[in-house]
């Protein structure tokens, strides 16, 4: 007997109850509690991208401490120097603190301006391109 009929036979057979059949069907797949696999496949990405999140959180975290500390340190032992006994010692090293600071200020709004121009100009184009195919189309 080939596949085909013993597969046949099977269904054939007068012990094969098609309801007894199906309901066994969907108490195994109760049992199971199938999902759709494009909902287990994505949720177990998701967690595990959430579990890397975590830990990406938790060495910043981490390090945003280490550095914190690094820092309160140096500003203790800065507060703590004999330069701030002299108050012109202090006032030059604001000065200059100001300075650099003034400096850079202005230079990002030189950048700020140019992007501006930038931006102006290519709009100005942009108008002037599109009135002149207005003006090429009522030819």
């Amino acid at each position: 007997m080939g596949q085909a009929e013993e597969f046949l036979a099977h269904y054939a057979d007068e012990k094969y109850n098609p309801q007894k059949a199906h309901d066994y069907y969907m108490r195994v797949r109760k049992l199971k509690g199938r999902k759709p696999a494009h909902a287990q496949a994505h949720t177990s990405g998701a967690s595990r991208l959430k579990k890397v999140e975590t830990s990406k959180i938790a060495s910043a975290r981490k390090k945003a401490a280490h550095e914190r500390k690094q820092i309160q340190d140096k500003l203790k032992a800065w507060l703590n120097t004999k330069d701030l006994a002299n108050p012109a010692t202090v006032n030059l090293k604001v000065q200059a603190f100001e300075t650099k600071n003034q400096k850079q200020a202005a230079s990002m709004d030189l950048g700020k301006v140019a992007n501006d121009l930038k931006n102006a100009v290519a709009k100005a184009e942009a108008t002037y391109k599109r009135e002149l195919k207005k003006l090429r189309a009522k030819r």
